[in-house]
């Protein structure tokens, strides 16, 4: 692979708003210089969706309420609802 294709494949794979990661089909990766860097599979970006989606779903509820938490002061810091710190 040229220097130039190498990369405009790195600089596609290290953009989150270029890079559409399986979704991109065999002749856009040939075109791009993304063959082998990807994995094998073509996933549509709404199958990815409803992928990632199914995989939220099945998620302890535990942890899908801990997501409720990022964010807040006392769950960035580890500290627990009742913890209180004294200076």
């Amino acid at each position: 692979m040229a220097m130039a294709a190498q990369r405009q494949a790195t600089e596609v794979v290290d953009d989150p708003l270029r890079n559409r990661g399986v979704a991109f089909d065999q002749e856009q990766r040939k075109r791009l210089g993304l063959t082998g860097r990807l994995p094998s599979a073509v996933l549509s970006l709404d199958q990815q969706a409803q992928r990632v989606h199914q995989q939220l779903q099945a998620q302890p509820r535990c942890w899908a309420d801990a997501r409720t938490m990022v964010g807040h002061p006392r769950h960035d810091l580890g500290l627990g609802a009742a913890t209180s710190r004294t200076t």
